[in-house]
């Protein structure tokens, strides 16, 4: 689970996912909320107006439950050891963050 209240649109919160949902045949637990789906991150999310209340996140929590495993690496974990040994050669969080191909999973 992703509660973002900085990055893309906020506050939001979202799932990552192996594939689109669509592809998932997933349906939408929130068809009352503006819905995003970001290929590059593998986001699905929603965004909630300034007026809104804060749904049930049951549903959201569930989805990810299908496709997180309670132990262990999970999908687009990010290569750990790899981050670890950059570290320790001495580069920067930002290096890092480019030589992984800029992705927020590093």
């Amino acid at each position: 689970m992703i509660v973002d209240v900085s990055w893309r649109k906020t506050p939001r919160f979202a799932v990552k996912l192996p594939d689109n949902p669509a592809s998932l045949s997933l349906a939408n637990p929130y068809p009352g909320l503006e819905e995003t789906w970001y290929e590059d991150e593998r986001e699905w999310g929603w965004t909630l107006g300034p007026l809104d209340v804060i749904p049930d996140l049951r549903p959201a929590v569930e989805i990810a439950e299908r496709f997180h495993p309670s132990a262990g690496q999970t999908i687009d974990g990010g290569d750990r050891e790899q981050v670890r040994r950059q570290l320790r050669s001495g580069l920067t969080t930002g290096q890092v963050y480019a030589a992984m191909g800029d992705k927020r999973v590093y």
